[in-house]
């Protein structure tokens, strides 16, 4: 388990290759806040709550762009702190979309036109999508408009890829010296960390064996790791 910084800040990431998933840290947490169980939580969301007894719809919790949110179908809802996406469990859930919706506080998300397929770089999904101001292909944060002129029924992979890199690269444009001065700052080698856990000889034999917790009070350690090393 990792804790690296990117361009677009820190992040946790767990495994290698086509098995790697990342997660990028809410705006509420630190770094130095971040321990094992907050950053396998923070990757196993978002978080099913169950469904809704009336309309069978599934409940979820999440973390996305606009901050924490529960949704039910296509409405959500934004929650205040990152930190309630995983306390908050079902009737807490409907009960606040309830409240919401009858206020006219309830917003719609876009909505899935197509499931384009794995991203060649990473293998986050690619998917045209239908919003507010029309249809787009989104990667993870990343997203870009389709062509007035273009029909998202026949969008394919590669296209979307072409588009999405050159929204990344617009969005990384600079003028004079800061265009030199971000070019510059582009060659360093993002920081990285490892995320590990001391514990006592006897939580680690109990581990090893399959058991179950131990009592022995682990402290968690983030250790820095130079990168290529």
């Amino acid at each position: 388990m990792w804790l690296r910084f990117g361009r677009f800040g820190p992040y946790v990431e767990r495994g290698e290759g086509e098995g790697r998933a990342r997660a990028s840290l809410p705006k509420d947490w630190t770094p130095e806040s971040v321990d094992l169980e907050k950053a396998r939580a923070l990757l196993a969301l978002p978080r099913e709550l169950g469904r809704d007894p009336g309309s069978g719809e599934p409940v979820v919790a999440g973390i996305g762009r606009y901050g924490p949110y529960v949704q039910r179908g296509d409405r959500y809802l934004r929650l205040s702190g990152s930190n309630e996406v995983f306390t908050i469990d079902l009737d807490e859930a409907l009960r606040r979309l309830a409240e919401a919706e009858a206020g006219g506080k309830v917003r719609r998300t876009s909505t899935v036109l197509r499931e384009l397929g794995p991203h060649p770089e990473d293998g986050k999904p690619v998917r045209v999508m239908k919003g507010r101001f029309g249809p787009y292909v989104a990667h993870g944060r990343t997203f870009a408009s389709l062509p007035k002129d273009a029909d998202p029924e026949s969008v394919d992979l590669a296209a979307a890829v072409e588009l999405l890199a050159a929204r990344a690269a617009g969005g990384r444009k600079k003028s004079g010296a800061k265009a030199k001065a971000g070019a510059t700052k582009g060659t360093r080698k993002a920081a990285s960390y490892t995320i590990t856990r001391k514990t006592s000889a006897r939580r680690t034999s109990a581990v090893a064996k399959g058991g179950g917790s131990a009592k022995a009070a682990a402290k968690t350690t983030i250790r820095r790791r130079a990168k290529g090393a």
